[in-house]
């Protein structure tokens, strides 16, 4: 239960109450008139989910990343989740492909340094899982930011697998060209955002695996996205959309993949008709942090508060 402002407005404090009857989820409260306006970047800097960093340091991850094959560094684990590149069949990485992409990642930090000002790196962690989990404590995802000379905000991410929710590559759907499309009519920008991608596309995707031992064969594909806005928080939504860290369409995970008999459906609709009545701009979308996640049901007060409800999902890895 969320223990409640003796400030909060009173409408706010109400529509909790109504809530807490259906005790579905972790309640979600947004004060206006402490956190200011919502947006997506907010509210993971508000969860705890992010911390400043370094352009180097987001580099040499991405570029890391690739060299291990994994999501994360097995060599200091105490579980072993997917095998070495060594240990792979039909494998292709060699030392002529570790130079080469050794020098375009160089390449694409030099660019970001000469092109953009303000550059900035940030990264994501996401939540321990329940369980034993050393490997999981180890998990990064890093973002890179900067702004061209008319202000406008330009971000770089990699791709994020998704096994806490639905495992799919939502990377690989249509819509990723209208997301990473520049956003800019500043000729300037434009620029820049199409030297950016010429750099990606040398760089081309690369095979990583997730949890992969035990028959879960999971993988995905590492490639970096740009993105850009004339804000910063909007930009970085872009960017999360496009790796798959956020997807924005989170109703039909949290609710409709149950059937209509399903206790979790029924309460799906419920919440549903309750949203319509009482809030207006509903927000239903999920973060996947690898093998944990959230989830967000929320919808806006008329003094501007956010309220509804927040759910968490763990990847049970046993191999």
């Amino acid at each position: 239960m969320i223990a409640v402002n003796v400030k909060m407005n009173s409408e706010t404090e109400k529509l909790l109450g109504i809530l807490q009857f259906y005790n579905h989820g972790r309640m979600f409260v947004w004060e206006k008139s402490i956190k200011g306006s919502f947006n997506i970047w907010k509210l993971l800097i508000s969860e705890g989910f992010v911390r400043e960093s370094e352009p180097d340091k987001a580099i040499k991850h991405w570029l890391q990343t690739e060299f291990w094959g994994t999501i994360t560094n097995q060599k200091y684990n105490d579980i072993q989740y997917a095998p070495l590149r060594r240990e792979r069949e039909n494998d292709d990485w060699n030392n002529y492909i570790r130079q080469q992409k050794i020098n375009y990642y160089q390449a694409l930090s030099y660019f970001l340094k000469q092109s953009l000002q303000n550059l900035q790196a940030y990264v994501i962690k996401g939540f321990n899982n329940s369980y034993d989990s050393d490997y999981r404590v180890r998990f990064e995802h890093y973002i890179i930011l900067g702004q061209t000379q008319s202000k406008d905000w330009i971000c770089l991410t990699p791709t994020m697998i998704d096994q806490s929710w639905d495992f799919s590559n939502r990377n690989e759907s249509l819509y990723i060209s209208s997301i990473t499309a520049c956003r800019s009519g500043n000729k300037e920008t434009q620029d820049i955002v199409e030297k950016i991608n010429k750099i990606i596309r040398k760089i081309k995707p690369r095979k990583i695996y997730g949890h992969y031992d035990g028959s879960y064969s999971y993988s995905y594909y590492h490639q970096l996205f740009c993105t850009s806005s004339s804000k910063k928080h909007k930009s970085i939504k872009l960017a999360l959309r496009a790796s798959s860290m956020l997807d924005i369409d989170g109703k039909f995970t949290l609710y409709e993949l149950f059937y209509e008999d399903d206790d979790t459906y029924k309460d799906g609709k419920r919440i549903g008709r309750f949203m319509n009545r009482y809030l207006t701009k509903r927000k239903c979308f999920t973060f996947s942090f690898w093998d944990v996640g959230c989830g967000y049901d929320i919808g806006r007060t008329s003094t501007g508060d956010w309220v509804g409800f927040e759910y968490t999902s763990e990847f049970m890895y046993n191999p």
